[in-house]
């Protein structure tokens, strides 16, 4: 990987030679080699340096790095950054600006048969825990760790967190039957026009969230979305759009469950003193 940038950088070099630049071979006072492209009216610079660690360094108007190669692991980072030994590639996109940014942003797209992957994520060894691809995000609304705009197919298992030396303030639930009977589960189909917003198209079963969130206000979020647009330079529009924590639904519905068996069981035996009257 190296020696083929090392290699481009060279190219690049050489067919600066007939554009717009200035080189200069500089030789730093520390010992480190340094190829300098300066464009003439002297507004742009770029320095092509290998410091004494053997690292390979691009910088932008002497100062601010854009590309470093470590020698000693072989990895690369993009920004003001050094490599991590446990790291790869790694990219930092902090700049301050309302418009949005992407740490890392990929497109896979053709007119071909082939399948295409956006982002291809594979963890494998024998020990030690493993990620295909991993996402982090602070709690809150608007934050996703991993967001899907389209289907969601997965093959293992779907878990959340539930132990209980991460919980506080426990307690069993009220009876909740007669908010269930409130519930107007419902049949609906997406509509397709929405920009952006990847619907499914088939009929759907399910709850509408203004009607759930005048019952369990507790399991409807209402999110600002990103609208992403093809090019990435151009500014996210934003929409709001209220979801239902459906898996919070299970004790809710597990509680009316207990409930209802319970007036079951009542009834037999109230049933079952009545036919012992009769005999």
């Amino acid at each position: 990987m190296k020696k083929l940038i090392i290699a481009l950088i060279c190219g690049f070099v050489i067919v600066s030679a007939w554009s717009q630049t200035t080189q200069e071979l500089q030789a730093r006072s520390n010992g480190d080699a340094q190829q300098r492209l300066r464009s003439n009216d002297g507004t742009e610079v770029f320095d092509f340096r290998v410091d004494n660690d053997g690292d390979l360094k691009i910088l932008a108007n002497s100062t601010d790095q854009a590309l470093r190669i470590s020698d000693a692991n072989q990895h690369i980072a993009l920004g003001n950054l050094a490599p991590l030994s446990t790291i790869s590639f790694y990219i930092v996109n902090g700049e301050n600006t309302d418009n949005t940014r992407h740490g890392v942003r990929s497109s896979a797209f053709g007119t071909g048969t082939g399948d295409r992957y956006g982002v291809y994520g594979f963890a494998g060894g024998t020990s030690g825990n493993r990620y295909g691809v991993y996402g982090s995000a602070a709690t809150g609304n608007g934050r996703w760790g991993v967001y899907c705009n389209g289907n969601l197919w997965y093959t293992g298992s779907l878990t959340s967190v539930s132990d209980s030396r991460l919980k506080r303030q426990t307690k069993s639930l009220k009876p909740t039957l007669h908010q269930i009977m409130r519930l107007n589960p419902s049949s609906y189909s997406f509509k397709q026009n929405i920009k952006g917003i990847h619907l499914p198209a088939n009929q759907q079963y399910g709850f509408i969230a203004q009607e759930m969130e005048k019952i369990f206000p507790e399991l409807v979020h209402t999110d600002l979305h990103n609208v992403v647009s093809e090019s990435p330079d151009d500014p996210a529009e934003k929409i709001e759009i209220k979801s239902i924590n459906t898996v919070g639904l299970i004790p809710i519905l597990t509680k009316a469950l207990q409930e209802q068996q319970e007036i079951i069981e009542n009834l037999l035996q109230r049933i079952e003193t009545l036919e012992k009257r009769i005999d």
